[in-house]
């Protein structure tokens, strides 16, 4: 990891020197010397990571010790370098003042004296280097080798197949769903050792269409073991009511008691299936038991665990605990070839020897057994016997044997954004676009032109999730990914490799008696060598820390639900920063001085009370997110009230393997730009996402606005609100500009013009529009790639179906609240009708036949 941030870090000076500084010839010799050196380093590392030698040559893991060191030296005296000139010069590090720097001796000796400091600790490092290695050669070999092979003749299997059991699923149905007592509420429990999939188990169980069919409420929660009873209370009502609580303070919601009322008042007198993921102690489950209703109605809850006293403790009976057990030898081959061989190809003869060998090392455990099958897929049979050699001398028991040599086998330009994965907590759902965000901001992304950081991102998750490293824990309507999470034995393996904790670079804090005690914390790391701080608590200490210069050289600070009501001040002196996010604080205003952030790339202020920014925004021409919503408190006529009754059709969405999200409409605001720096929005031309922007009101500023979103070409997300008659011609003419849009929301007051966007963008997969509407726009037809439509408010006096949704082969979700006006019948073709997975009806007038009527008319509610 600390080879490609450092390599990163070099770019990024070398970049600054060239651009601003113009340096000497020996400077720029000096530069050269460091980079192709720089260069060697790596190609070695890469070649022995590849080649995985240290397991044959133990004494190679000394020197790559050492110069992992030395590439965490050389970061801090760049980053030091970097801060220095921005600490002293933020004032003139200006286009027009860069002569006034050049002029500086003071800076211009700095540069060489921190080049040859660079250069004599990356000579340090090569020089060192393993004798027997020609490094020259093995960097020509690394231009034209691939990352990894791949084996040709698999087919990955869908990960719903549980092998060894679909008894167990059998017998757990049966206790759900029949026995003598099956009128009385009832808790069952399911005990089995990590990686035994428990979890996989329960999912199945749970989105069973037999199961499903038999509960009105249902929730699926899987509790950290650090969850407390306020965390398990909320997540609860949330999946419940189908209701989320976005920017509600914490007082707001009175205190746990009210909580436990809600949920008895939602579940009283109906049926529900409450499941339980990894309970780890007594409390947690009497943090849930003492907010059930008492009256027995036939519901039942589930739980997994890996304590027999903790189901003891909440099963209803003793007879109610279902013991997982290993995978027995011919269970663990029926399951390694299934992920590993094609349906119709068998194990090749001359490997079921090898085969065997490698799945005793598992001892029927179907996690060491999954990850194993993905490491072999990734490699030629003829490697295989080599896999098994290095899995004898691995001094580790199973499962950790496995998951080391898979994590070991990981391609060396994602290997450290995995190894970033130990930073969050355990059972953590991890958002894709916000860890690409992290990534990217890390400098982790060794990404190449004409791919951008979040499509490598997106890439390396793939990779990840094939060779079942990371998980899928929900999908969005439209089938896109929206959270994975980390198994707890792969979490425990990346902290087995991480190194000592004086060489730290992130640190995670979300509970307040660590900061009490963050002197004890300064004694076993370094606060000046971290790059990446998530706080969720905030005390006078940490911002204390902060104002002293701690954290100097942060790249990321995330102060996701903290309890900030104004914008420390000191966060504008970190000029390294690159990556910004103050989510569900109650922050109101930000300050001028934030255009001194000159490197930020994502700025997060979701859920907070910001609605105009400064116009020194525009200085920061490096943002790529900027992220901005609030939820209104009052009502408007184009807004979709909370407790809106949809009807959902609800096929078998992704063989009903995970979460999937709701249909959720809320009362949304953007913020405003700055009224006079309208024109200036085209400085900020590597913006990704614009999320939620107002129109203005004012005819003159709104023509500004609108002409400088026509600049934005990279924009990827765009949701604009507030939109008037006047704004439609330069609108449309601005999204004809972007032609990577993703993407577009819209919301009017008023009524809908679009039909002079002649040239809409073709890669839009999503569409919202919020506001009047007569009849579906000509260009929607064209949009090939669209797999959400949302119409809210728009009283068509057309049905969209039959002369524009219907050619639409790749729709998917069709989300309808108040969208056809009275009298307008909706038709749709069977055809159609078994393309989409979600058909989401609100109050519309609907006219099907009986025929068609079967297959829609089945109506939850929200």
């Amino acid at each position: 990891m600390a080879e490609t941030v450092i390599e990163f870090r070099l770019n990024q000076l070398f970049q600054l020197l060239k651009e601003e500084f113009n340096p000497k010839r020996k400077a720029r010799q000096d530069m050269e010397t460091i980079k192709s050196q720089v260069d060697s380093i790596r190609a070695l590392l890469r070649h022995i990571d590849d080649k995985k030698l240290m397991y044959e040559e133990p004494r190679l893991a000394s020197w790559v010790t050492k110069v992992k060191d030395v590439a965490y030296d050389i970061e801090d005296v760049v980053d030091e370098f970097l801060l220095y000139i921005f600490d002293h010069h933020h004032d003139e590090v200006r286009p027009q003042c860069i002569p006034r720097i050049v002029q500086n001796c003071e800076t211009n000796y700095r540069i060489c004296s921190t080049l040859r400091n660079i250069k004599a600790r990356v000579v340090k490092g090569i020089g060192e280097q393993p004798k027997k290695y020609n490094v020259s050669n093995i960097v020509r070999e690394s231009t034209n080798t691939r990352d990894h092979g791949e084996i040709n003749f698999r087919i990955p299997t869908h990960e719903s197949q549980l092998v060894g059991q679909s008894e167990a699923k059998e017998t757990l149905k049966k206790w759900l769903l029949e026995g003598d007592d099956f009128n009385r509420n009832k808790v069952i429990a399911i005990v089995g050792d990590s990686g035994m999939g428990k979890t996989t188990l329960a999912n199945q169980i749970y989105y069973d269409g037999s199961i499903r069919s038999r509960f009105r409420n249902t929730a699926f929660l899987t509790l950290p073991q650090s969850s407390n009873e306020e965390e398990i209370l909320k997540e609860m009502i949330h999946q419940l009511s189908k209701v989320d609580f976005p920017g509600v303070d914490d007082d707001v919601m009175i205190n746990i008691h009210k909580w436990k009322e809600t949920l008895i008042s939602i579940l009283r007198s109906t049926t529900y299936l409450i499941v339980l993921d990894d309970v780890w102690e007594k409390h947690h489950w009497d943090c849930v038991k003492f907010a059930l209703p008492f009256d027995d109605c036939s519901s039942r809850v589930l739980i997994t665990t890996r304590h027999q006293h903790v189901a003891t403790h909440a099963s209803s009976t003793t007879f109610d605990v279902y013991h997982l057990q290993r995978l027995s030898l011919s269970q663990s081959w029926e399951l390694f070839s299934k992920k590993t061989f094609s349906s119709s190809r068998n194990c090749p003869p001359e490997l079921v020897h090898t085969c065997n060998q490698m799945l005793q090392k598992c001892e029927g455990l179907p996690l060491a057994i999954v990850v194993l099958s993905d490491l072999l897929r990734k490699h030629e049979v003829e490697e295989w016997e080599k896999i098994l050699s290095i899995l004898n001398k691995i001094e580790k028991n199973p499962p950790w044997n496995i998951l080391l040599l898979a994590l070991d086998d990981l391609p060396h330009r994602i290997k450290p954004c995995f190894l970033f994965l130990s930073i969050f907590p355990q059972k953590h759902m991890i958002e894709p676009m916000t860890l690409a965000r992290l990534w990217a901001s890390e400098g982790l992304l060794d990404f190449i032109e004409p791919n951008t950081p979040e499509e490598t991102a997106e890439n390396f998750m793939n990779e990840l999730r094939e060779r079942n490293l990371i998980q899928i824990s929900k999908f969005t309507l439209d089938g896109r990914i929206m959270s994975y999470r980390i198994h707890d034995l792969i979490r425990e393996t990346i902290l087995k490799t991480q190194g000592f904790a004086e060489r730290a670079r992130r640190l995670y804090i979300d509970d307040p008696k660590v900061i009490i005690n963050t002197s004890e914390i300064k004694t076993t790391i370094s606060l000046s060598r971290i790059r990446s701080l998530f706080l969720s608590v905030i005390t006078s200490t940490i911002l204390s820390n902060l104002r002293d210069g701690h954290f100097k050289l942060l790249n990321v600070l995330d102060l996701r639900d903290a309890p900030l009501e104004d914008f420390p001040e000191i966060i504008t002196k970190l000029f390294l920063l690159r990556y910004l996010s103050l989510r569900n604080t109650r922050i109101s205003d930000l300050p001028a001085s934030i255009g001194n952030l000159h490197h930020l790339e994502t700025l997060d202020l979701k859920l907070t009370r910001v609605n105009k920014l400064p116009f020194q925004i525009y200085k920061l021409h490096k943002l790529r997110h900027l992220l901005i919503s609030q939820y209104k408190d009052n009502e408007s006529a184009s807004c979709v009230p909370r407790d809106t009754r949809c009807g959902i059709k609800w096929k078998d969405y992704h063989n009903n393997l995970t979460h999937v999200t709701k249909f959720d409409v809320f009362r949304v605001q953007g913020f405003k730009f700055s009224p006079t720096h309208h024109s200036s929005l085209g400085c900020l031309n590597l913006l990704q996402k614009l999320s939620i922007v107002e129109a203005p009101d004012d005819e003159g500023e709104s023509g500004f606005f609108l002409k400088g979103l026509g600049m934005l070409t990279q924009l990827r997300r765009l949701c604009v609100v507030n939109l008037r008659r006047h704004h439609w011609s330069d609108l449309c003419l601005s999204v004809s500009k972007m032609r990577n849009l993703r993407s577009l929301s819209l919301n009017t007051s008023e009524k809908f013009e679009l039909q002079s966007l002649e040239s809409p963008p073709l890669e839009l997969e999503r569409l919202c529009l919020v506001g009047e509407l007569e009849e579906l726009p000509r260009w929607v037809c064209c949009l090939e790639k669209l797999r959400m439509l949302k119409l809210v408010g728009t009283r068509m006096k057309k049905d969209p179906c039959e002369d524009c949704l219907e050619k639409l082969d790749g729709l998917k979700v069709i989300g309808l609240y108040d969208a056809l006006d009275k009298g307008v019948t909706l038709r749709m073709s069977f055809e159609f009708h078994e393309r989409i997975q979600w058909f989401i009806l609100g109050e519309i007038w609907l006219c099907l036949s009986a025929f068609e009527l079967m297959f829609v008319a089945l109506f939850l509610c929200f």
